[in-house]
């Protein structure tokens, strides 16, 4: 297969559904999430080339397999912030600590499944808002443990919100009274000419970056196309580069003894929070083709988790592939499942006679996410890592015991 970079920007502003149910009656509230599940994202590729093959989607998944979505701000790749920071208005100066696995003492007690280590922090304050992404070089120098004690990321809050109100309209083409709901969508561009006082002067560009492995890449298509809910429109275009493990972060990762996973997308894991490689009981175990590398589960940090759902576009006895519509017999609707979402930070120790280096070559934004079963054979199947769910960036950390 080869595999081709493409950059997706909306035109339009728009809206990715969550699980919760919405209709147009009075008082509908829909709320867009940013940035989309990679189900979402998987799906409008595919969606895009499946007329181009007759409309058989029998096996798409397989046969286009999507990496993504990293988001990008000005054409620049930024992360969802790391479980493991917390940014904190401390005396008047905003700064970054970091949460890491408590030292063993004969005093430390935990209900924590394994034996694992709780997170402990050295700062007592209320985080600071507005920091949901970080930029690629504060994502890499916190990875690599280069940053300084003062250190603060750059303020990332996401694009801009777009709140309509609706009327819903019967069948005789009138509005019906009281039928109001609204919609929440995310606006893909905001400039802003505003010079008096220049610090409110923000112009930026969002869109989502991704990495399709197909076998014809001329079956991708680089015309508009309708992405999400309400038919809005984005277009997919040609991207030059795929963010690559910084030289300083790769030299850190060939001899480290504790790595750190990130998540950059949300993973779809069998035991909810912890991946099926991972052992219960002896918490060791290595990430999916990457058998060269033994890591052992110290701690986690992990936020509330996604719930991730969607359409099948596939007939209702084959195994499901994408997310959308199914156009031959209205499919059926994916059952809900629950996703460690971006951002999530797993520690580990690497273990005797492994070699952490193919981290940062074949294990970098690859896919970690467990397989699942087909519905209807049993087999196992790709699906989770095929749409891109579960994308690992890699650091290291230090434990408490060696400071």
């Amino acid at each position: 297969m080869e595999h081709v970079v493409i950059y997706i920007r909306g035109v339009d502003t728009l809206l990715f559904r969550d699980g919760r149910p919405f209709d147009t009656s009075g008082g509908g509230r829909a709320e867009s999430l940013f940035p989309p599940y990679p189900s979402t994202i998987a799906g409008y590729i595919r969606t895009q080339i499946g007329p181009k093959r007759g409309g058989d989607w029998t096996g798409i998944s397989d046969r286009v397999q999507v990496g993504g979505p990293i988001v990008c701000r000005n054409r620049q790749a930024v992360f969802a912030a790391p479980a493991d920071a917390v940014v904190v208005n401390s005396g008047g100066r905003v700064l970054a600590t970091r949460m890491e696995p408590s030292a063993r003492t004969e005093d430390l007690g935990t209900n924590l499944p394994g034996g694992m280590r709780p997170l402990s922090i050295n700062v007592s304050a209320k985080p600071a808002p507005g920091y949901s992404f970080w930029s690629h070089n504060d994502t890499m120098n916190w990875l690599a443990e280069t940053y300084d004690t003062d250190f603060c990321p750059e303020k990332i809050s996401g694009p801009e919100s777009d709140t309509r109100v609706h009327l819903e309209v019967g069948q005789e083409g009138v509005a019906r009274e009281g039928m109001l709901f609204s919609t929440t969508m995310a606006a893909f561009e905001r400039y802003s000419f505003r010079t008096n006082p220049p610090s409110e002067t923000r112009n930026e560009a969002w869109g989502l970056l991704c990495r399709v492995s197909i076998q014809d890449p001329a079956e991708i298509s680089y015309s508009p196309g309708l992405f999400g809910g309400e038919n809005r429109v984005a277009v997919t275009e040609r991207a030059d580069a795929w963010p690559e493990c910084p030289r300083a972060l790769r030299s850190r990762l060939a001899d480290a003894m504790h790595v750190r996973m990130v998540l950059a997308t949300p993973a779809l894991f069998e035991h909810g929070w912890k991946p099926a490689w991972i052992d219960r009981t002896s918490r060791k175990g290595s990430p999916p083709g990457l058998d060269g590398v033994q890591l052992e589960l110290v701690s986690a940090a992990v936020p509330r988790r996604v719930a991730v759902s969607g359409w099948d576009l596939t007939n209702n006895d084959r195994p499901k592939a994408v997310s959308g519509w199914d156009l031959t017999n209205n499919g059926r609707p994916k059952p809900v499942r629950y996703a460690a979402p971006a951002g999530s930070v797993y520690f580990f120790n690497v273990l005797e006679g492994s070699n952490p280096e193919v981290l940062a070559k074949q294990g970098w934004l690859a896919s970690i996410s467990d397989t699942e079963s087909s519905a209807t054979t049993g087999d196992v199947i790709n699906n989770n890592r095929n749409d891109g769910f579960g994308m690992a960036l890699w650091g290291t950390w230090s434990p408490k015991e060696q400071e």
